[in-house]
């Protein structure tokens, strides 16, 4: 009997691979009455046609669901949950049809795959890897602790694309200042010993919030390598740039060619906050489209074989990730609307969700680059987007009535130019899945 149900596990399993099937599907955690989960978009290949979504779990120990990411050969789903006692990680084992759970130290802020593993920052200054397969917390490590000065607040993790190296951003200072963040560490896998502590520099003083200890500093933050360009690049929000440095002597523990680009489009440094961003490859350039969070907004292309931007539109600021699609040589965003502003010795935040779809075409000639985006608008506000794999360009889109809560699913066809169909989400959508 066992045997009949593993194989009857696998077959659904396999029916909704892309090389099995003409389903394909967008993970996604939401909420609704107390509980949460993740769910599942299930999207016709062909037509484009958003079939359905499905609930893989909803739980009421997982009541604040929000990052799903996607590990392991079968499709498996880990969704982090920002309740304080926990459960903090739970784990769909599509095969089995089973939901492991996974207490962390503290409450988890980002988590990026691995192999079977996850690399997880959380609160109170905690770093730790998980193995999805056990359920068990591999490691784990205090900053505070292990870092000389101590470090403070773990922020984003990338890992790099062939899964060797973690690099984790640590972007304020502790309240008293005893504790350091502006700097990055880099860790090797898959044993996560850390081989680098590199401590930006606090060379823009005149940037810095009087009298606010935290804000003492660059402020690292969303994290790109690029091998091709031998570049480590990470957003800079107090400083309202970018930092470049030579990715191989990152690695060695050395901050080598290290320069700040400013992502405002005015040029001056301290208002773009950049927030967001997505890599953009093209034939002759490996790029890094960043989007600020600073009440101007804006948006702006890193080239990182010449390390400077060579292009800037005005967006407005809070702009999630872009998508890019490479065959046709365009980016895509929605607005969340997250804008960061200097008052009063600290940094407030508001949120000015927008109801548009965003494109960045890069697919015009060097010397007729548009200048401008293009703004597709909606009747409904749009604040998710992902890209469904498929052998056409397709976008999911979360959007909702409200500024507060998506509770709606639609898919855009880039190509047409417009929204295919539409169909109510199980509650209101946290994230769709990513890297």
């Amino acid at each position: 009997m066992k045997q009949v149900m593993f194989m009857f596990g696998l077959a659904n399993v396999l029916m909704a691979h892309p090389l099995f099937a003409d389903v394909g599907e967008v993970a996604f955690s939401f909420s609704e009455n107390g509980s949460g989960g993740i769910a599942v978009a299930r999207i016709d290949r062909i037509t484009g046609k958003l079939l359905d979504s499905q609930k893989l779990f909803d739980e009421r120990d997982c009541r604040q669901p929000l990052k799903v990411r996607r590990v392991g050969q079968y499709g498996d789903l880990v969704v982090t949950n920002l309740e304080n006692k926990g459960p903090h990680l739970f784990v769909v084992d599509r095969l089995h049809r089973q939901t492991r759970r996974i207490l962390l130290p503290a409450v988890p802020d980002e988590l990026r795959i691995f192999g079977n593993k996850g690399f997880v920052t959380c609160d109170q200054d905690i770093l730790a890897v998980v193995n999805f397969q056990t359920a068990q917390v591999v490691s784990e490590w205090d900053v505070s602790n292990s870092f000389d000065p101590p470090a403070n607040a773990p922020e984003d993790v990338y890992i790099t694309q062939d899964q060797r190296y973690a690099v984790v951003s640590f972007q304020k200072d502790s309240r008293r200042g005893t504790k350091q963040g502006s700097r990055l560490a880099v860790y090797r896998l898959p044993e996560a010993e850390r081989i680098a502590d590199l401590r930006l520099p606090r060379d823009h003083p005149e940037l810095h919030i009087d009298g606010n200890l935290k804000e003492q500093g660059p402020s690292p933050e969303v994290i790109y390598v690029s091998p091709e360009t031998n570049s480590l690049l990470v957003t800079l929000d107090l400083y309202g740039a970018v930092g470049v440095m030579d990715w191989a002597d990152a690695r060695l523990g050395k901050r080598v060619h290290w320069e700040i680009i400013s992502t405002a489009i005015s040029g001056e440094l301290g208002t773009a906050f950049p927030d967001r961003g997505c890599a953009v490859k093209m034939a002759d350039e490996d790029c890094f489209l960043v989007c600020n969070a600073g009440q101007p907004g804006g948006s702006a292309l890193v080239g990182l074989n010449q390390r400077k931007v060579f292009w800037k539109a005005a967006t407005p600021p809070g702009l999630e990730s872009p998508v890019f699609f490479p065959d046709l040589k365009k980016a895509y965003s929605v607005c969340s609307g997250k804008t960061k502003v200097r008052r009063g010795g600290q940094i407030d935040k508001e949120y000015h969700p927008q109801k548009s779809l965003y494109i960045f075409d890069f697919g015009l000639p060097e010397n007729l680059l548009s200048k401008t985006v293009q703004e597709i608008p909606f009747d409904a506000f749009v604040q998710r987007i992902a890209k469904v794999k498929s052998a056409r360009p397709l976008l999911l889109l979360a959007l909702g009535p409200r500024p507060e809560g998506a509770t709606q699913l639609a898919i855009f066809d880039p190509v047409a130019g417009k929204i295919i169909n539409q169909i109510p989400a199980p509650g209101v959508i946290g994230r769709f899945e990513s890297e």
